[in-house]
């Protein structure tokens, strides 16, 4: 992938999610998927900025599966920023797709740039399989209260 790759058309997202897949034998689909950053203190409120539920946004599912090796099942995976800096760097191309918005990729480098400005935290990553899945964890115990309240993200501008 070059750097100025770009990515407009429903049909080139499409072959992206392709050319993905095929580097991702026994890749998955998600039933929801978020990140977070979660500060030191976890007695500190927190919460995902962006909860994907369904098939919205299956493109940066799989960036992300890529980056953690997730290929099936319900997981909570820890990046370094350098793994979340490589999933930007991925997903990026599909900002050209001006139909869509792109909250992940907003979430991801907001996320970013507060630990780049010196803010402390772990970035987590939270895939679930299924709803009906047990919490991997406590971080996916959150996400999923997240979805019980409603919270998901929107696909169009």
């Amino acid at each position: 992938m070059s750097p100025d790759e770009e990515w407009p058309t429903l049909e080139l997202i499409r072959a992206a999610v392709d050319r993905f897949t095929a580097q991702m034998p026994g890749w998955a689909p998600t039933a929801a998927y978020g990140v977070t950053l979660v500060p030191p203190d976890e007695d500190t409120s927190w919460s995902f900025p962006v909860v994907n539920v369904g098939w919205l946004h299956r493109l940066p599912a799989l960036v992300l599966g890529m980056v953690t090796g997730r290929r099936t099942g319900t997981g909570t995976y820890e990046l370094a920023p350098a793994d979340l800096q490589r999933a930007v760097d991925l997903l990026s191309p599909a900002e050209a797709a001006l139909m869509y918005q792109h909250p992940n990729l907003l979430a991801w480098r907001t996320m970013l740039e507060r630990i780049e400005s010196g803010e402390n935290g772990r970035i987590v990553a939270v895939f679930v399989d299924s709803l009906d899945d047990e919490a991997s964890s406590t971080y996916d115990a959150v996400f999923r209260a997240q979805i019980a309240r409603g919270e998901s993200s929107e696909l169009y501008a």
